[in-house]
């Protein structure tokens, strides 16, 4: 899995510098729901699980917590043109779109996207 970590939903496109900081920022309800479909800049498809944490509670209780993993980059790069798909439809409904995407290859897409948008934090 190469970073960045690109996340659609429902449109939307949000773009992490790392697995990590999209673990964090995905919400557990939606991933069970299937809201989302990310990918790494490669175009791997990659695997959204919830995985329950166990946490102390400042009373001293054990709570479970939900949260996202991410994991399992496919072995091929399958899916390049849902990605790419997925971004120059962003690109369009965010007036960042510009003919020439189109003939772009998709490194070039993440990077445009990175720089537009910059990363979710």
């Amino acid at each position: 899995m190469r970073a960045p970590i690109i996340v659609v939903e429902h449109g939307d496109v949000a773009i992490f510098n790392s697995a990590a900081n999209a673990e964090i920022w995905l919400e557990p309800i939606d991933v069970k729901n299937g809201e989302y479909v990310a990918y790494d800049r490669d175009g791997r498809l990659l695997q959204l699980v919830i995985k329950l944490i166990e946490k102390p509670s400042f009373i001293g209780e054990v709570k479970s917590i939900e949260s996202v993993k991410i994991s399992g980059a496919e072995e091929g790069v399958n899916h390049v043109i849902a990605l790419r798909k997925a971004l120059i439809n962003f690109f369009k409904k965010t007036e960042a779109y510009n003919q020439n995407d189109e003939s772009l290859p998709l490194n070039e897409l993440v990077n445009k996207a990175v720089n537009q948008y910059g990363y979710a934090k």
